[in-house]
């Protein structure tokens, strides 16, 4: 796949190159200018040199750009990880565990209504561990 013709990569690289030996020479310049007292036109040749600067800077940043891009594009991509299955919803209590669930809530509303906040809270407590166990431990909660 070798062109006749240079790659715009490659034609950047020289420009770079080029811009680089003219911003050589224009510091030469104003070298001699400095040495000959000719202070306007060393400061004339200096904002020469820093444009050419800018525009190498230019060239160069597009440049490094362009070989990013060139490799991020080469790496390979990264498999997504599969989907998580999402765990199915526990059972609902048999009948005998969800008459005691009711139970304790009605318990700790009736508590919270007359103020003891302690025992309601425990109240609720105890009917969160009902719906967590599911009715293992049915039998042994009054």
């Amino acid at each position: 796949l070798l062109s006749p013709y240079p790659s715009p990569r490659s034609l950047r690289s020289e420009e770079v190159a080029q811009l680089s030996k003219e911003i050589k020479e224009k510091m030469k310049e104003a070298d001699i200018f400095d040495f000959e007292g000719k202070t306007d036109d060393k400061i004339k040749t200096m904002e020469l040199v820093e444009e050419l600067r800018s525009k190498r800077a230019d060239l160069q940043a597009t440049l490094l750009l362009d070989a990013f891009n060139k490799d991020r594009a080469a790496i390979p991509q990264p498999i997504p990880p599969p989907q998580m299955a999402t765990l199915p919803a526990p059972p609902p209590p048999d009948a005998r565990t969800q008459e005691l669930i009711n139970e304790k809530l009605s318990k700790a509303e009736a508590l919270g209504e007359q103020g003891m906040v302690e025992e309601a809270q425990k109240a609720l407590e105890e009917a969160e561990a009902l719906k967590k166990v599911g009715g293992g431990t049915a039998g042994a909660c009054s």
